[in-house]
């Protein structure tokens, strides 16, 4: 059997998914949220990012969005459901608005899809929670999701390094 280009992509974008969704389970079992409630690492982004610089936009969204829908079917609940699907999808759509500009870093797009995730479940939240109380919190999300976007933005930028390094050889 040959394997297309089309077909090995979408086998590769499909282990992609499962290993995301194995990351977003290993942070969830370490309980980082259980030092600051709500806060996670989101080591699993490491992988949306890495296809978006590999593959693209469409693919780092759809990787974005079944990681949400198997983590959620998976690990946790209906509204968990609401705040990955929302966080995912317009951290993907601004990561990669600003990668069109060519000027600005992994890092830095790393921090600004850390930035609009977190955004992005503040303005959820006050949806379903109907309470302006969720902004309070909002400055410690936001200190520990640029810090935290900033890590992985970094752990990327290696990894591209070494992608690139090897497709030299």
């Amino acid at each position: 059997m040959y394997l297309t280009d089309k077909l090995r992509k979408n086998i590769f974008l499909s282990l992609c998914v499962v290993v995301a969704v194995a990351l977003n389970f290993f942070e969830a079992v370490i309980g980082t949220g259980s030092i600051i409630p709500g806060v996670k690492i989101g080591i699993s982004n490491i992988v949306v990012l890495l296809i978006l610089y590999t593959y693209g936009y469409k693919e780092a969204l759809f990787l974005s969005v079944f990681k949400s829908i198997l983590t959620s079917l998976l690990f946790s609940t209906g509204l968990s459901f609401l705040y990955s699907l929302g966080g995912g999808i317009s951290s993907v759509v601004i990561m990669a608005v600003f990668k069109r500009l060519k000027s600005v870093s992994s890092v830095g797009i790393s921090m600004l899809g850390s930035f609009m995730h977190i955004t992005a479940q503040i303005f959820i939240a006050l949806i379903i929670l109907n309470s302006k109380a969720v902004f309070y919190y909002y400055p410690v999300l936001l200190s520990l999701s640029v810090i935290t976007g900033f890590i992985n933005g970094y752990l990327v930028n290696l990894m591209l390094k070494k992608i690139s390094y090897g497709r030299r050889n």
